[in-house]
Formats: C-alpha cells, sequence, structure tokens
C-alpha cells in the first residue's frame, strides 16, 4: 500500500515522457487501482485473522488450564490424568473447529478481497467470476489431480475415494484445456469487417484503423496465416533497419471483395490490390512473347490494371508453358510480398508524427540529456518531426538519432527549410548510406550527363516553400523511358541515381510517386574511400531507348563524375 502513490507517479513520468501510450497508461493505472483495492481489503483481513489467531490461543489456554483444574478439583483425577485427557480434549476442539473457521475464512477472504472486474462500471456476478477463475487454470486442475494420486498411494489413506478425486479434477482439467484451444483461435481468428456485422447495432467512435489487411473469406485459412507471418516479418524488419514506427496489422475478412483479391488499406483506403490465389502463378508478360507457337496461351489470364499487375500473365500451376526453361514463375504469395514490402516502405513515413518524434526525444533524453535538450532549444518538434519524415520517405534510417541530432543542432541555427536540413543529415550519414546501397562491387550507380543536368536545370522551379521541376512532355517521357529501364522492380542488382547537390532533392520529389524504389544521391555524399562503379548515364536529349534497345546497359560506361 505504501508503494502505491510511487507506482502512479512513475506511470504518470513514463507518460509524460512517451516513453508509453495513454491507452497503455490508462491501462497500467486501472491495474494499479485493482491492486489498491485488493492490497486495502487485504490489510483489513489480516488484522481481523490477527485477532481471531491471538484468541484462538486465549481460549485454547483457558480450556487446557480450566480443564485440569476441574479435572483436579471436580473429579479427584491426578495432576497428570487431568492433564493428559483435558490436553486431547483441547486439541480435538480445536481441530473440529477449524472445519467451520476454514470455510468461514475462505468464504469471507472471497467476498472481502474480491475487486470488481467488471467493465463500464457495471460489477460483474460473483458467482459467475468466481466460477470463471476456478475453471481459467486447467493446469491447476491437473496438479491437482496428481498430487491425490500422491495421496491415494499413502499408507492408510482412503485409497479409493482419492482415486475418483484425481480422476475428476483430471478429467476436469484436460476438457478444460481442449475448450480452451477453440477459444485461443477464435481470439487470434481473423476478424469480420464492421459493416458485415448484422448481429448487433454498432454505437461506438470507431476513428479510422491504420493497417488492414482485407482478404474474403473463401479463402484458405492456413494460406493467409503464412501470408500473414510473411508480411509480418517484412514490417518488422524495416522497423529494425530504418526505424519507422510502423503500425500493428488489422486482419478482416469482407464478403465484399472478389474472391481472388487481397487488399491492403492505411487508415481504410485501399493502397495496394493484389491477386491471391493457390491454383495460378504470375509470369512476366515479356518472357513469354518469344515461345513457339505450340506453347499457346489460352489458358492464360492477363494481371488487372487495377490492381496494378498488368505486366504479368496468370497461369495455372500445371499449365505446359511453365515448362519452358526461359519462362520465370512467381507465385501469388510472393508477388504479394515484395509488393507489400515497397508499400509498407511508402507509407511509412506518415506514422512520424509528433508523438512518435516526441518519443524519439524522450529516448534521447534518457541517454543524452544534454543534446536533447540543446536540440529543443534549437529546433521545434514539428520542424525535428518533418525532418524525420523527410528522411524517412528517402528511405534514410533513423537509428543513427544521435548524429542526426547534432548535424540538426550545428545547421538548424541558421537553417529553416526542411528539405535543406535533411540534406545535411544525409551528408552526415554518408557512411550510412553508402553501405546501404553498396555491394560486393561497390556503389552501381546511374549518373546524368552534363547536358541532361542543363535541362534539369533549366526546368527548376522555386517557390517560397518548395523547390520542383518543370518539365516539357517530351524530357518527361524520356526520363520515364529510361528510369525503367535502368531501375526495374525486380533486379538482381541494386543501383543508385547519382545527381549533382543542387538536382536531387526536387529530383527525388519528382520521382516519389511512380519510382519509389529508386535511390537518388548527390555527389556530396560519397565519401572519397568509397568504390563507384558507373553502369551508365542518362541522356535526355536522345532516344534512349531506340538507341539501346539490344543492351539497355551500354551507356557509355567510361563516363566518370
Amino acid at each position: 500500500l505504501d508503494a502505491m502513490p510511487g507506482k502512479q507517479m512513475s506511470i504518470d513520468s513514463d507518460l509524460r515522457a512517451n516513453l508509453i501510450s495513454v491507452h497503455e497508461a490508462r491501462k497500467r493505472r486501472a491495474e494499479l487501482g485493482k491492486e489498491s483495492q485488493l492490497f486495502g481489503a487485504m490489510d483489513g483481513a489480516m488484522k481481523f485473522v490477527n485477532g481471531d489467531a491471538i484468541a484462538s490461543l486465549i481460549i485454547v489456554a483457558i480450556n487446557m488450564i480450566g480443564g485440569i483444574a476441574i479435572g483436579v478439583v471436580q473429579h479427584n483425577m491426578t495432576a497428570g490424568d487431568a492433564l493428559q485427557v483435558y490436553t486431547v480434549l483441547t486439541i480435538g476442539d480445536g481441530l473440529i473447529a477449524q472445519i467451520p473457521a476454514l470455510l468461514i475464512s475462505v468464504t469471507c477472504g472471497m467476498i472481502i478481497t474480491r475487486v470488481p472486474s467488471g467493465e463500464n462500471g457495471v460489477e460483474a456476478n460473483i458467482g459467475r467470476e468466481i466460477a470463471e477463475q476456478i475453471t481459467s487454470q486447467p493446469k491447476a486442475w491437473i496438479i491437482a489431480a496428481v498430487a491425490m494420486l500422491g495421496f491415494a498411494a499413502l499408507p492408510g489413506m482412503p485409497t479409493a475415494v482419492f482415486v475418483v478425486i484425481s480422476i475428476i479434477c483430471g478429467v476436469g482439467g484436460l476438457l478444460q484445456l481442449h475448450r480452451a484451444k477453440p477459444k485461443a483461435e477464435l481470439a487470434q481468428a481473423v476478424a469480420v469487417a464492421p459493416e458485415m456485422n448484422g448481429r448487433e447495432d454498432l454505437r461506438t467512435f470507431s476513428p479510422s484503423r491504420q493497417f488492414v489487411l482485407h482478404f474474403h473469406p473463401s479463402q484458405n485459412p492456413a494460406q493467409i496465416e503464412a501470408l500473414v507471418s510473411e508480411i509480418r516479418q517484412r514490417r518488422n524488419r524495416l522497423v529494425v533497419q530504418y526505424g519507422l514506427a510502423l503500425p500493428s496489422f488489422i486482419i478482416e475478412t469482407s464478403e465484399l471483395l472478389p474472391p481472388d483479391e487481397f487488399r491492403f488499406s492505411v487508415y481504410e483506403v485501399p493502397l495496394l490490390r493484389a491477386t491471391l490465389s493457390q491454383t495460378h502463378v504470375a509470369v512476366d508478360a515479356r518472357s513469354v512473347e518469344g515461345l513457339p507457337e505450340s506453347a499457346s496461351l489460352e489458358s492464360a489470364v492477363h494481371g488487372s490494371v487495377e490492381r496494378e499487375e498488368a505486366q504479368w500473365l496468370w497461369l495455372p500451376t500445371d499449365s505446359p508453358q511453365l515448362q519452358h526453361g526461359d519462362v520465370e514463375r512467381i507465385d501469388a504469395t510472393t508477388l504479394i510480398i515484395e509488393r507489400m514490402e515497397r508499400a509498407l516502405q511508402s507509407c511509412g513515413p506518415q506514422f512520424i508524427g509528433l508523438q512518435e518524434t516526441k518519443a524519439i526525444l524522450g529516448w534521447l533524453e534518457s541517454e543524452q540529456p544534454e543534446l536533447a535538450q540543446e536540440m529543443q532549444r534549437v529546433l521545434p518538434l514539428a520542424r525535428f518531426s518533418a525532418v524525420l519524415q523527410r528522411l524517412a520517405s528517402e528511405c534514410v534510417p533513423l537509428r543513427a538519432i544521435r548524429v542526426i541530432a547534432e548535424t540538426l543542432i550545428e545547421h538548424g541555427q541558421h537553417e529553416r527549410e526542411v528539405t535543406v536540413l535533411a540534406d545535411y543529415v544525409r551528408i552526415a550519414l554518408k557512411s550510412q548510406i553508402y553501405h546501404q546501397y553498396s555491394g560486393p562491387e561497390g556503389l552501381l550507380v546511374w549518373v546524368l550527363t552534363p547536358e541532361s543536368e542543363g535541362i534539369l536545370r533549366d526546368g527548376l522551379r522555386q517557390t517560397q516553400t518548395e523547390t520542383f521541376f518543370a518539365l516539357d512532355n517530351e524530357t518527361s517521357q524520356l526520363l520515364v523511358q529510361q528510369l525503367h529501364i535502368a531501375f526495374p522492380l525486380r533486379s538482381a542488382q541494386r543501383a543508385v541515381l547519382l545527381v549533382a547537390q543542387d538536382l536531387r532533392s526536387p529530383l527525388r520529389t519528382l520521382l516519389q510517386e511512380e519510382f519509389y524504389h529508386v535511390p537518388v544521391l548527390s555527389f556530396a555524399e560519397i565519401s572519397n574511400a568509397a568504390q563507384v562503379k558507373v553502369l551508365g548515364r542518362f541522356d535526355l536529349e536522345d532516344d534512349f531507348e531506340s538507341d539501346h534497345e539490344d543492351d539497355p546497359r551500354a551507356l557509355d560506361n567510361e563516363y566518370a563524375a
């Protein structure tokens, strides 16, 4: 009881430091309230038990002394005989009195120390609550059954009675374990969409759910479970590698979906639609164009444009076209996982808000208090959050928070533009960025020709809030064509686009939507010790596709920055 105020202060302190959420704080306070009620009731009950124990000792002493006196004086017994007789009687009286005392103590203890667990202020029925708590631990019944068997094995004990009790307890425990498994599976089962709930009237306010995975009820539960497990692994990998604060997934079924569709929604807005099928696999439509006439594609189903699968053909798993060695097959689950990883990375920055930024500052205050204090003095929380969002949108890991904070403190005093501050941080994190994109051959880069850089600079426009490109239609189409060829979505090697410092940020903003997977680096982010291999260059004056149709990699590899 004396520790209760300290625990309450600890919860309030963690909440102010944003180490826990408001929901978690409310949950801890409710648990603390129950503890306080329990310990308060136990305090009073222990005082009663203490007095009862003292009274019992006094009664034992009175019985023994009074019995010996009566035996010696009234019944003319010797002192030894009176001591033997009345001591045995006193002990027997005490043992008999323990039976009602035990029942009364257990009953009073359960009632007095009971903490109401009803929700919304409605107290639960005590009988139902006792029954639920007694049957909620099947392992305890199994342990009791084993203990009864032990008593049955002792000599002098009623073996048959204890064996029967052991069988009853054991069977009851096993039945409870058997019933607990479906309940646990039901608790983890796929939820039903609220709009499909026809059993009750919804009356509560429900804010938009952040991450929702939608499935059709007819889809295979085992396939759904395996897919969700893989998606969670990719999500957790992004959280660990990039420091993103991604929400947890809500899984639900909806009969409004097509039977073969998987959908991923962010704030209940569909971000990704994909085909989920066990009977078909995807092949790249371009890889089957050169197949012989005998390999007809009558059984192929063209990918849906709405699901952004126009480049794929869906073939049955037993299709003869899949026997050709040049055809690469991809099952639906693998394709969904790859697309989900890109979708999670693209939508992750919007979940680095003020609350998450405050939590990062709270960690910094506990580890580097002086640095955190100077950080709060130089940079407002909203601007710090905007810089982190900008870095996350460019796939820069946020784990080196000390380097980020020191860089922002250094440049935040004289610079207020978020994009410029993010560029300073990127330069400070050049080692991490190089390690992120480099491979066995070093950093594979594509560069722009000087003429292309001039074209892009001529198209730069600047307003009070941002810098952007205003390119003509022909230049935009050339850039898109060359990006599609140089940066395919499914590529064995990871390359980056290396440009001048003044072009990097607006070019990344330009490519944000369609080419989120294309890393755009500046020369200032490459250290002198970095190993760089130039794959080719972009020329926005020539037709990239027609000039290099046979070998798109043959792009003047001798060009150097």
